[in-house]
């Protein structure tokens, strides 16, 4: 089904309108009562902490990297617009060390641990 769906996609306006509306509803949920415009570190923290049920020192880790990764160290805000990026990257992205891996928090963060792997093609 995925494949059917991102067949002619290259970002969020590329999909239905019912797969336009999750990263909406995501970013409502992670600014939460405060109903701001952009998703603090904080935000994103307490959302890791209960949507992947991180604790302690991993899930301090888990959400300054995220945070520094969806944010470039912090030169771009986290509103709605690169969020939608971000859900994109998370949908369309072929390996795991696209910023869109951050979305949810609870997916393979091994390399938060060790290097990147470089890929190499074998003939």
């Amino acid at each position: 089904m995925w494949a059917y769906l991102c067949n002619s996609a290259s970002g969020m306006s590329g999909f239905p309108i019912w797969v336009q509306l999750i990263p909406q509803i995501m970013f409502a949920v992670q600014v939460g009562q405060d109903k701001g415009n952009q998703i603090t570190k904080q935000h994103l923290r307490n959302f890791y902490k209960v949507f992947s049920g991180k604790e302690g020192a991993d899930l301090d880790a888990l959400a300054e990297n995220g945070y520094n990764t969806m944010t470039a160290n912090g030169d771009y805000i986290l509103d709605l617009a690169n969020y939608e990026l971000l859900f994109a990257n998370f949908l369309l992205g072929k390996t795991i060390y696209g910023p869109g891996k951050y979305i949810f928090g609870c997916f393979d963060n091994s390399d938060l641990q060790r290097k990147y792997e470089i890929i190499h093609e074998v003939e």
